[in-house]
């Protein structure tokens, strides 16, 4: 309580400040490792020689409230260089107002509070913070009390921020990002303002880092196997890591429990945050899968089942199939983005030829600012962080895939420009297919 009151009173947030925010128990040391290698990366090129060989993610990233705040004296992190990079579990109400007033960049993860549950157990009674039962620890859970909880409400409390400053905060879910670590390390990258370059790309250091990074590697290595972090036993930070390990403890009546509350919870919040739940629903592993189609007829209908991908990577919407990774974008930029008459937008089916054309506007639109072709930014900057999507940023020259008639009606009822490109679906399907 002491480093929660003093982080409140004195931290004052710089707008490059990048805050990593989880409840306990959802991969926090996993994706402190995560974040310092994307932040650090031009800083320890040789992998053979990283800091996170031989030191604890914790050490790396350090908390704010549980340590930097957590002292007699009032600590000074003016001379820390930025981006400076720290971590609380505290949900966003308590956050200190200068974060809230801030453009900072928030790093949420949550995950499945079934694996988060029993993961919490684990670690409580490997650190004799608990002489509770498991059945009396979960009932607690269930009400609420744990630590940083309830749980519910610290999830909701950092989705609804997502929506309203979808360029500010990041949510996360861990069985997508161990599922797919490339592709959300390129996500992370994006949204921090730091993106992959091509060269690095082809290097290899989006799968370098994945691998250095990854649960399995982290966890065998030596400075993360014994000794203690901030009086936690080291290993209790690395147990298994699995989705879906609660199935070897949870009661089908836990589970159900479990269940209930989560739609209880959502439902008493249903108005500010239809669209997360929406996302969320669809997110969920088959372990974890919750029927809220009575809640909103606005939300994605039904998952791609028939489809021989992954379950849950498409979603239904108003008759189209959108990748439910980006369907929170789609509903947010139709509720909030506002155009203006002077908009460019490029508006594309995926694997078209997107990026080029891109590239392409970008030029043209921008011919006068850039007469000098040796200093152009397209030699050093790829198409996509030069014209961003449309639930990303909102400059004169925007993209995004969506379908006419799922586009904001802002766009609809005014005389930007758009601009549309498509191409023989033959070569649309192979390109897709292959890349």
């Amino acid at each position: 309580m002491q480093g929660v009151l003093s982080l409140q009173k004195h931290f004052q947030a710089r707008e490059t400040d990048i805050l990593m925010m989880t409840p306990p128990k959802v991969g926090t040391t996993w994706l402190k490792a995560i974040l310092f290698a994307i932040v650090n990366r031009k800083h320890h090129l040789d992998l053979q020689k990283h800091p996170l060989l031989t030191n604890n993610p914790h050490i790396l990233v350090p908390y704010l409230d549980l340590h930097l705040y957590n002292q007699k004296e009032v600590p000074d992190l003016t001379s820390f260089p930025s981006p400076r990079l720290f971590s609380t579990h505290l949900p966003y109400t308590l956050l200190p107002t200068s974060v809230k007033d801030s453009t900072c960049k928030i790093v949420y993860l949550y995950r499945n509070p079934k694996d988060t549950f029993v993961s919490l157990w684990h670690f409580l009674k490997n650190n004799g913070r608990t002489t509770d039962s498991f059945e009396e620890t979960f009932d607690k859970f269930c009400q609420g009390v744990s630590n940083f909880g309830p749980y519910w409400d610290h999830v909701l409390s950092y989705w609804n921020e997502s929506l309203e400053k979808p360029q500010r905060v990041l949510c996360l879910r861990y069985e997508e990002l161990k599922e797919r670590p490339t592709t959300h390390l390129k996500r992370i990258a994006e949204f921090l303002g730091c993106p992959f370059s091509s060269e690095e790309e082809t290097k290899g250091m989006v799968n370098d880092i994945s691998r250095l990074c990854s649960f399995d590697y982290l966890s065998k290595l030596a400075v993360n196997k014994s000794g203690t972090t901030h009086n936690m036993k080291t290993e209790s930070l690395f147990r298994r890591g699995e989705i879906g390990d609660w199935v070897n403890y949870l009661t089908p009546q836990m589970s159900k429990k479990l269940d209930d509350i989560f739609k209880e919870k959502f439902h008493a919040r249903l108005n500010s945050i239809i669209i997360s739940l929406k996302i969320m629903s669809t997110l969920q592993s088959p372990s974890f899968t919750i029927d809220l189609e009575h809640l909103e007829e606005d939300g994605p209908s039904q998952e791609c089942k028939d489809i021989d991908i992954e379950k849950g990577q498409l979603s239904e919407y108003h008759g189209f199939w959108i990748p439910t990774w980006s369907l929170e974008g789609v509903m947010a930029s139709q509720k909030q983005f506002q155009a203006r008459d002077t908009d460019v937008l490029l508006v594309t089916a995926p694997k078209v030829g997107t990026t080029w054309l891109k590239a392409i506007l970008f030029a043209l639109v921008n011919r006068m600012h850039y007469p000098n072709l040796q200093e152009h930014p397209l030699l050093t900057n790829l198409p996509h962080a030069l014209v961003k999507d449309l639930n990303h940023a909102s400059p004169k020259l925007l993209s995004t895939h969506m379908p006419y008639n799922l586009l904001p009606t802002s766009v609809k009822n005014s005389t930007c420009k758009i601009v549309y490109v498509y191409r023989n679906p033959k070569d649309t399907f192979v390109h897709f297919g292959i890349s």
